[in-house]
């Protein structure tokens, strides 16, 4: 089955105190064709999803298994994602990988910003997210630090990958 890890966000606190309803936006599907993967998210304030690369986060986790805070999982192991390319759209995606690696394995899952199994969980300190996905909703702005803005980050989740 799929890992699932959720955590309340201070993104989750900050909506809720400006009146929102809180809970991030986490993927929900993910089907493979060939290379390509396809997937969905759901939750979130946002209409649509944003891979938000003027920011630093996720930048050092898009490297080898890793990209934009994705990553592919079969046969025990991480599908390296070099030459692979990532594109958004409304709310849902595609991963297109540079070769496809066979039939859907039975532990094939799509997981986003879980890159602690293979040493990198941050690119800078502000990093929480281990990604770049993120709804396009309007930032939070902080009720704590002044200047701070909170923006609404896909959380930390795996889905399984079906045909």
């Amino acid at each position: 089955g799929a890992f699932v890890y959720y955590v309340l966000s201070g993104n989750d606190l900050a909506t809720a105190l400006a009146g929102g309803t809180p809970g991030r936006p986490r993927l929900a599907t993910a089907s493979r064709s060939g290379a390509v993967v396809t997937f969905t998210v759901t939750g979130g304030q946002g209409t649509a999803l944003v891979r938000d690369e003027s920011v630093s986060h996720g930048a050092s986790l898009s490297v080898g298994t890793s990209l934009g805070g994705l990553e592919l999982y079969r046969n025990g192991a991480l599908v390296d994602l070099t030459g692979a390319t990532l594109a958004v759209s409304g709310l849902g995606g595609t991963l297109t990988l540079a070769s496809d690696p066979g039939g859907i394995a039975g532990d094939e899952e799509l997981r986003y910003a879980l890159q602690t199994h293979n040493g990198q969980t941050s690119s800078d300190p502000n990093a929480l997210p281990g990604g770049q996905l993120r709804s396009d909703a309007p930032a939070v702005p902080s009720g704590l630090v002044a200047g701070f803005d909170h923006l609404d980050w896909l959380a930390r989740y795996a889905v399984p990958v079906t045909a």
